[in-house]
């Protein structure tokens, strides 16, 4: 193919149609790398760079030159075949009537680099929001367990109790959406079941998680309406009657500890010889 040239320290290229036309795809495609450095004028005030790159590729960096404030300048446009051809004669025609509008071509588009950053940034901080909104009980507890408490068993007994009996009831609610009825349903099936010491020891552990909570974010900001732990009185729940018993076996130092006291008071009291006012073995 042969088109009209024009010489100089590089070449400024013109398509077939000659000087004032316009390149064709056939014809960019057909641009060989020997043309690298060289100008291919479009018209209109659009030229096009030819680059290539190590791998012998040809690419063309089209501006559109103009000038502002009395100075030559240029607007870029687009690298072809990156971006279409015919939207690379968009953006000159765009950068063009923003000039006649008395608007910087080159001030215009920072703004808009700046405006889709700031919905990009605005996006993120809405999925951020919306992640956060939507952490559970489950999601607390996982972070509390970790990060939050250590019990001598390593949690084992508080694990075992909130994985039996807090997870699978309160495990999906939102933590904002987490109140005083959901709680207190928990404790009472718990009782129901005739489990009421799990149920006192589970109140008290879902409360210090939860005074937990109030303190660190994210979950303070989810806990806006307080922390319903703090509304449920767990003693009105069980029994009357109810009396916490534990059973624990002690261990041979403490058995013979024990009797060394018994022992003692025994001696004390068989050697005291005002018996009124001594303790009694």
């Amino acid at each position: 193919m042969e088109w009209s040239a024009r010489a100089g320290a590089d070449m400024t290229r013109y398509p077939k149609s000659g000087k004032g036309g316009q390149w064709t795809i056939a014809e960019l495609n057909a641009v060989p790398p020997s043309w690298k450095g060289d100008s291919l004028n479009d018209g209109g005030g659009l030229t096009g760079e030819v680059r290539v790159n190590k791998a012998g590729q040809v690419s063309i960096r089209f501006r559109w030159a103009f000038t502002w404030e009395g100075k030559a300048t240029s607007h870029f446009c687009g690298n072809y075949p990156g971006t279409k051809l015919a939207a690379i004669r968009e953006e000159r025609d765009r950068a063009r009537n923003l000039k006649k509008a008395g608007i910087d071509p080159r001030a215009a588009k920072k703004v808009a680099r700046i405006e889709a950053r700031e919905a990009v940034d605005a996006k993120i901080r809405e999925d951020e929001h919306r992640r956060t909104e939507a952490l559970t009980f489950l999601d607390l507890y996982e972070t509390w367990i970790r990060d939050g408490v250590s019990r001598s068993d390593g949690n084992k007994y508080i694990a075992g109790s909130f994985r039996l009996h807090a997870l699978p009831v309160l495990g999906a609610i939102q933590i904002r959406h987490l109140t005083e009825h959901d709680l207190r349903g928990c404790y009472r099936s718990i009782i129901v079941a005739g489990k009421i010491a799990t149920a006192v020891e589970l109140s008290k552990d879902i409360g210090q998680m939860l005074r937990w909570a109030e303190k660190r974010k994210p979950w303070r900001g989810l806990l806006v309406e307080g922390n319903p732990a703090e509304l449920v009185e767990i003693n009105k729940l069980v029994p009357a009657d109810y009396v916490k018993e534990r059973d624990r076996q002690l261990s041979i130092e403490e058995i013979a500890r024990l009797k060394a006291i018994f022992d003692g008071t025994e001696l004390a009291y068989k050697d005291s010889k005002r018996k009124y006012g001594t303790e009694r073995p």
